[in-house]
């Protein structure tokens, strides 16, 4: 028998199962909770970033206005973030628009690594927000929707 086909045997029986009667459900609902920490970060970038930029040194200097609006776009992306969101948890599932939200703060993350202009920055500060937005809108409907009565209570 090949070791491939070992491998592909065995993948189906895998399961995890954590401590406790409750394990898996913690560690689900923790998993799910990343995704609104991971839109988070891109709430905090502007606080340190935003001064830095500011700076006469900057490597991309930018005035007062472009400062606000680096700071604002990402709230303005949530605002329509949770459209595409309801749209998302309708048609592939909660857990899955959890994954999108997560691959589209990372894509805003890449945009934002690579910006060369300010323009970049606001496209990447507003994908950021939708990302947030979406995330901020699938976690609470998957977490109750895994969770056991009891733990309503």
């Amino acid at each position: 028998m090949s070791e491939q086909s070992l491998i592909s045997d065995q993948a189906p029986n895998m399961r995890f199962s954590f401590p406790g009667s409750k394990g898996n459900l913690y560690y689900s609902v923790f998993a799910a909770d990343l995704a609104s920490a991971a839109a988070g970060t891109h709430f905090s970038w502007s606080s340190p970033t935003l001064p830095k930029l500011e700076a006469a040194d900057s490597w991309l200097p930018i005035n007062s206005d472009q400062a606000s609006w680096i700071g604002s776009l990402t709230a303005l992306g949530t605002v329509f973030g949770p459209f595409l969101g309801g749209w998302l948890v309708n048609t592939i599932g909660r857990r899955w628009t959890i994954v999108t939200s997560v691959m589209i703060c990372l894509v805003a993350w890449i945009i934002l690594l690579f910006a060369n202009s300010v323009w970049i920055i606001y496209i990447g500060r507003f994908i950021g927000g939708a990302g947030g937005g979406i995330a901020f809108l699938a976690c609470p409907m998957y977490v109750a929707e895994i969770s056991e009565v009891c733990v309503w209570e």
